[in-house]
């Protein structure tokens, strides 16, 4: 994985300097990290104790949902509850992640917001607001959304972002997506066949052959008043990567094996053409283009920076 295992060691360490030592995980009595969560914010005040959970106790607090988060490496998450008499509940949650990569691929996962301007990158929804800076991504959400509560909302958000030092970057391979007409709300990062279905990739995902150890990253583009769509896959070595090539290859082309530096394009539905290839241990597959040469020439585009970002 790209650049993951330094910033693990970097994320906790960072954390344990913001927070303090980790309470009793899932604890009603364990402490939160009051340097970043306000006591107030415009009359709406803490709760109660905070509430904190790890990889075992994290299924209590989301139940069934949580799978999304354990899959970006994550290590704990913080709730506090805000309440004000009369007016709809706020909640803060800061989740701890592995690293800076993982706290944005969790953050990429929602696809349908707004841009908003917290943090590293936010983004903004009928009732939450949530981004993601450093190792962390922050979520804060109302049981309604009310003018009052809005407001209130807005600023918790802001506070959070505020007293989180700079710092954080982008996983390398979303680099490797050229930014000429690329939608970057419409960008996913992640690693697991789970997180892609969840997506509503179009193809058979387990073609993929996606692990705990491959980087992907999923990106829309809009050109010419079309969208078409590029998955760029990472795996740890040629081998995993010659194999997905070759299985997208017959899944989705239904092509048996070639040369390894070929690239496929093909109509796969009226109006609609894909083209794979590999380059080195990246996948390259970009699909739903409006025709062949659509296809190509993001094809083309991908290549090159792949070549010029990983050196592959």
């Amino acid at each position: 994985m790209i650049a993951r295992t330094t910033l693990k060691r970097i994320g906790p360490a960072l954390l344990f300097l913001l927070l303090g030592p980790a309470p009793a995980p899932g604890s009603p009595e364990a402490a939160g990290p009051k340097s970043l969560l306000p006591a107030e914010v415009l009359g709406w005040k803490s709760a109660g104790t905070d509430r904190v959970f790890d990889r075992k106790t994290l299924g209590s607090y989301m139940i069934g949902g949580e799978d999304i988060y354990l899959a970006y490496d994550f290590r704990k998450l913080t709730s506090r509850e805000y309440v004000r008499p009369s007016w709809p509940r706020l909640t803060a949650e800061i989740f701890e992640m592995g690293s800076p990569e993982e706290a944005f691929g969790l953050f990429t996962n929602e696809r349908e917001a707004s841009p908003a301007d917290f943090g590293n990158g936010g983004l903004s929804g009928a009732r939450f607001i949530q981004f993601w800076k450093g190792p962390l991504f922050v979520r804060v959400h109302t049981e309604r959304e009310m003018p009052e509560s809005r407001k209130a909302l807005t600023a918790l958000a802001a506070a959070i972002a505020s007293a989180l030092p700079p710092g954080g970057r982008k996983p390398v391979l979303v680099s490797c997506l050229p930014t000429q007409d690329l939608l970057p709300a419409r960008l996913s990062y992640f690693h697991l066949r789970a997180t892609i279905e969840r997506l509503k990739f179009p193809g058979d995902a387990a073609a993929l052959g996606l692990g705990p150890d491959t980087d992907a990253v999923l990106a829309q583009y809009r050109r010419e008043g079309k969208t078409l769509e590029v998955l760029i896959c990472l795996y740890p070595a040629d081998g995993p990567a010659l194999r997905a090539f070759e299985s997208v290859r017959r899944a989705y082309f239904g092509l048996k094996s070639g040369p390894a530096d070929e690239v496929v394009s093909k109509r796969i539905a009226p109006d609609r053409f894909a083209a794979v290839r590999l380059a080195g241990r990246a996948l390259i597959l970009v699909f739903d283009a409006p025709d062949k040469d659509a296809a190509r020439t993001l094809s083309d585009q991908v290549r090159a920076r792949t070549r010029e970002v990983l050196g592959l």
